[in-house]
């Protein structure tokens, strides 16, 4: 549901009738693997693209040098390098969402609360679905 949102939002925030900068949004899907899109990267670049909005913590990993290198300004919805958060370090990649971190840190902080401010002699366990999005898809 990203692509519909992020192509209903240039919509909406485009001037109409010639007026002011026109947005192009191109989209490819890259089945969640990395060689393809770093090849549309490399290709919207050329075309002379001016943000990437990157979908996919590989992608993210594969492309957090050349978008500092390039100066091309890249966000990660949620996901990606939790180090990317510190704007000093990664200055080209913005987080748009919680980080899977942050999100475990917040749950963390929470069941803190809920516990009276306190997890001592509590354990926590993480359980996550380590299962890449492509995999889960139907054909």
């Amino acid at each position: 549901m990203l692509c519909p949102g992020f192509h209903d939002y240039i919509a909406s925030s485009t001037p109409r009738a010639g007026r002011g900068p026109q947005i192009k949004a191109l989209e490819i899907d890259h089945e969640y693997k990395v060689p393809p899109g770093v090849e549309a990267y490399e290709r919207h670049k050329k075309e002379g693209a001016v943000t990437m909005a990157i979908y996919g913590t590989p992608h993210i990993y594969a492309l957090a040098a050349k978008l500092t290198e390039d100066r091309i300004p890249g966000t990660s919805p949620g996901f990606g390098s939790a180090a990317a958060a510190d704007g000093t370090r990664y200055p080209y990649i913005f987080p748009i969402a919680a980080t899977y971190w942050s999100q475990g840190a917040a749950a963390v902080d929470f069941a803190k609360k809920q516990l009276g401010g306190s997890l001592k002699g509590k354990k926590i366990a993480f359980i996550f679905y380590d299962n890449p999005p492509a995999a889960s898809r139907s054909r």
